[in-house]
């Protein structure tokens, strides 16, 4: 190695090491201003220049920090869903910038006046729109449940069934081709239903569904 990828991976390594205890100690106060234990997550180690931090209760997924080419660390809330399950969650946790190499302790009151409120806010707001989301699943899985029952078939491609939309498909073949083709799209509670075809057939398969309904 030449003497100035030495002296490069020496200055990474010393900017690293900064980083990391700077990160700790903010990670530190942050217990001592906040009235409960905060911890470092896993990432932190061996990467530098950024870390995550969480109460060590669960009671916030916690803050994300990053610090940018300028020199100052970007400081971000954590969400509280994984946002490829709830994909319509859009409650934005606040995000602040802070100073690298300011006093851990001053950064840690900053963080619990200007973001600590607000992502507390965000995290009950965005669990309040995850359970709604939940329900409306249920509801939709509960009317695709009973198409399914009735003959339907649920469609199985990548991407099926993601968003706010079930789809179901149901035919009857015959030596001619097609009696009837059924689509139905479930959203929510509700049932939009399409018969392409012999509309015989299609009332026949309708009329299953029907049957056991209140």
């Amino acid at each position: 190695m030449s003497e100035a990828m030495d002296r490069y991976a020496a200055g990474r390594a010393a900017k690293t090491a900064a980083w990391n205890t700077w990160a700790a100690g903010v990670c530190e106060a942050l217990s001592e201003v906040d009235g409960q234990a905060w911890a470092l997550g896993e990432e932190t180690r061996d990467y530098g220049r950024y870390c995550a931090m969480a109460p060590v209760d669960g009671s916030l997924p916690g803050l994300f920090l990053r610090e940018d080419y300028r020199g100052r660390v970007e400081v971000h809330g954590r969400s509280a869903v994984e946002h490829d399950v709830y994909q319509w969650v859009d409650v934005k946790s606040p995000n602040v910038t802070v100073g690298f190499g300011r006093a851990p302790v001053a950064v840690a009151k900053d963080l619990a006046r200007r973001m600590l409120p607000g992502c507390r806010e965000a995290v009950t707001a965005q669990r309040a729109k995850a359970a709604e989301l939940d329900g409306q699943r249920a509801a939709r899985e509960a009317v695709a449940a009973r198409f399914v029952e009735a003959g339907a078939k649920r469609d199985t491609y990548p991407g099926a069934g993601e968003g706010n939309v079930i789809t179901l498909r149901a035919s009857k073949k015959r030596a001619g081709g097609y009696d009837a083709y059924i689509t139905v799209e479930v959203t929510n509670g509700n049932a939009n239903v399409k018969v392409s075809g012999e509309p015989e057939t299609g009332l026949k398969v309708l009329a299953a569904f029907l049957e056991g309904a209140e």
